[in-house]
């Protein structure tokens, strides 16, 4: 098959220094606020009371990013947490939030909030919506000199899987993570990519953490920045890392049992880890608040006194929800300029459906092989081919198959190290 190659002009941009700025991310599932249940009532679970303490919690975390868990689905409990709890914080940030969404239709729902001093949302859409959404936030690092354009993006994934532990509940997390990781094969993304929320998950043998964490695209893969992973449940080698539950005791809402599982994470992409696009995680500011590695199956107000946060926020903690809040800390860049660092492959858009000829834009640092195939809804491959991408931008044009529908284009860059997959039609 014949292609035609066309070759624009590759800029590199050089900056010997960044502008940069520490954003504080925060995860928490708020236990069934303003949702109320047999269990969970307006009396062992009042709305009023848990306004004060997370006032108290997010006067002490100070976050710039705040996902939360657990909210009732009417539209009020977000108006509600948006203008009388986080906009009446101490230290003077006017917080927004990003759009409600229940595609899935269920009683509880995710929140998004951000300060829109350090970060505002570019866009968002739900990634998968089995169960209950999976919501996908896309952020920009703000600066006064600079245009939407020329600054960091960041990906918030927010999540809340299926609890439970038989068999059933964890085949359904894992059907949740593997759609999750359908979209970002999808949309081929290479940005800094969060994904936090209520996992629910017993131990890294789980399907649902393999999605994530074995995926065989390294740049899609997910991390965990404390890289404390094996089987977390009713295990004290990992009573530090542990976020669940508050409460040894059972009081009717909050689960009990005491500190036993590490339901709560924030993973992170390649590109955060090594600091790639310009937002980057900075080392030993995870932390699940309020866990002073003391409280194994225990409350966390049980003897030993627990002096990792004050009096006043440890009962907040405990007597606002069962989990604990996760943190985490991240540098973005703000230079003009910082989106072209370090793409380790090239970005790849498709024109779809096909008019004509299958165009391929490519953008590539260095110079890459790449091996180009096309398969058929039969699984036939309808056409190959291989070469090489050049550094800067180009425009693959193939000839289209001879078959009408869909076919899924596959693109490997450097023997395999990277896989891009495209429907097209």
């Amino acid at each position: 098959m014949k292609f035609f190659i066309s070759l624009f002009l590759f800029v590199t941009v050089a900056a010997a220094a960044f502008a940069q700025q520490s954003v504080i991310y925060m995860q928490y599932n708020l236990l069934n606020y303003g949702n109320f249940t047999s269990y969970c009532t307006s009396s062992n679970n009042n709305q009023d009371a848990k306004d004060g303490y997370l006032k108290t919690i997010l006067d002490y975390i100070r976050p710039d990013i705040l996902a939360v868990n657990e909210v009732g689905r009417s539209s009020s409990n977000a108006i509600r947490l948006l203008d009388e709890v986080l906009n009446e914080n101490t230290y003077g940030v006017t917080y927004k939030r990003a759009d409600i969404t229940n595609n899935a239709n269920s009683d509880l729902i995710n929140l998004f909030f951000y300060n829109p001093e350090k970060v505002e949302l570019e866009s968002q859409e739900v990634a998968q919506s089995v169960l209950r959404d999976i919501n996908r936030y896309r952020l920009y690092a703000i600066d006064e000199n600079l245009n939407r354009g020329d600054t960091t993006f960041l990906n918030c994934f927010v999540a809340h899987l299926k609890a439970g532990s038989d068999n059933d509940d964890e085949e359904l997390r894992g059907t949740m993570t593997q759609n999750l990781m359908y979209f970002l094969e999808w949309k081929d993304i290479q940005e800094p990519v969060v994904f936090s929320g209520d996992m629910n998950f017993y131990s890294d043998d789980e399907e649902g953490v393999m999605n994530l964490m074995n995926h065989p695209d390294e740049m899609l893969r997910f991390y965990d920045p404390l890289d404390k992973m094996g089987n977390w449940h009713n295990s004290s080698y990992y009573e530090a890392v542990h976020t669940q539950s508050t409460h040894a005791d059972y009081s009717g809402c909050a689960a009990s049992g005491g500190m036993d599982d590490r339901f709560d994470f924030v993973f992170i992409n390649k590109s955060i880890r090594d600091g790639l696009q310009g937002v980057s995680y900075i080392a030993n500011s995870y932390r699940a608040v309020g866990n002073d590695g003391e409280h194994f199956n225990k409350g966390l107000l049980d003897y030993p006194v627990n002096n990792t946060v004050s009096e006043e926020v440890l009962n907040a903690l405990y007597y606002n929800s069962d989990h604990l809040p996760v943190v985490m800390e991240m540098e973005m860049k703000t230079e003009a300029g910082i989106a072209d660092i370090q793409l380790l492959y090239p970005q790849v858009k498709v024109v779809n459906p096909v008019v004509q000829n299958i165009e391929i834009s490519c953008f590539s640092k260095e110079l890459e092989s790449f091996t180009y195939t096309l398969i058929d809804m039969t699984g036939r491959v309808a056409a190959e081919e291989s070469g090489y991408i050049n550094p800067g931008a180009m425009t693959l044009v193939m000839n289209p198959p001879k078959t009408k529908g869909l076919h899924l284009l596959l693109l490997r860059f450097g023997n395999g190290k990277r896989i891009c997959k495209k429907i097209i039609l």
